[in-house]
């Protein structure tokens, strides 16, 4: 009998503005720039991709969470600014880049509802892989969602992300359950679905954000998929979970 759920928070629980990136990064670029750096806004937006791009497949091999401070620091030290990632500058650049999180992100219609339906009934978990841990609470908090959860993983703060073991086995830990009393819902392939599991959960794919031909949530890596390839069943909407659950019942 499944006594808890975890969900992923990006394209599960959240879905952003096609523009967020683009919003987020304009940020980023003017917050260096009104600090006193002088910057070809094409030439550091392209090295900052880059470097997120190889830090987020650095964390991806070996399970250990990035930070967008380093990206930052890698792409301004290329341009000549020895900056380091804890600096002042970086930090409030950062603080800029995610204040678009909080303008153009929301949540997916009827969600509220349906935790609060859920938490009558399971423990429930919410675990993201998010670097930067502060703007991870923040939206949580502005979104209203923290109430519904019993514990909450953000790789940002625990160190790893999914699909590391280690973050599952926290979840089940910090809920008191047994994985095979657990099931989890999210969107990747990778880190929520062979990442529940090869940790002994039941895995739940949504592809609500495909079937809506929404945009994934902001980031410079993501691979999408198709139901064929993805062992776990499938559902579009909180109306079919409810009924994949009656049928684990």
């Amino acid at each position: 009998m499944i006594k808890a759920i975890g969900f992923d928070l990006f394209n599960t629980l959240l879905v952003a503005h096609p523009e967020t990136l683009e919003v987020a990064t304009k940020r980023l670029l003017d917050a260096l720039c009104s600090n006193g750096l002088t910057l070809d806004p094409m030439r550091f937006l392209e090295l900052h991709k880059a470097k997120a791009v190889y830090y987020i497949k650095e964390s991806q091999l070996t399970g250990r969470e990035t930070h967008n401070s380093l990206w930052i620091s890698a792409a301004l030290k290329e341009l000549g600014y020895q900056l380091e990632p804890n600096s002042p500058l970086i930090e409030s650049a950062v603080e800029a880049y995610f204040s678009a999180f909080y303008d153009l992100v929301k949540v997916i219609p009827g969600t509220h509802a349906f935790l609060e339906e859920l938490k009558s009934s399971f423990k429930l978990a919410l675990v993201s892989n998010f670097t930067h841990y502060p703007a991870c609470q923040r939206l949580l908090e502005i979104l209203n969602l923290l109430p519904y959860f019993d514990f909450c993983l953000i790789s940002g703060k625990f160190g790893f992300r999914k699909p590391h073991p280690s973050v599952f086995q926290a979840m089940c830990e910090a809920l008191e359950v047994e994985p095979g009393q657990t099931a989890f819902v999210g969107d990747d392939l990778e880190s929520d679905i062979h990442g529940a599991l090869n940790a002994g959960l039941k895995a739940v794919w949504t592809s609500y954000v495909m079937d809506h031909n929404l945009p994934f949530a902001p980031g410079y890596v993501h691979t999408q998929v198709g139901p064929e390839d993805v062992p776990a069943p499938r559902i579009s909407s909180w109306h079919e979970l409810r009924g994949l659950i009656k049928e684990w019942a």
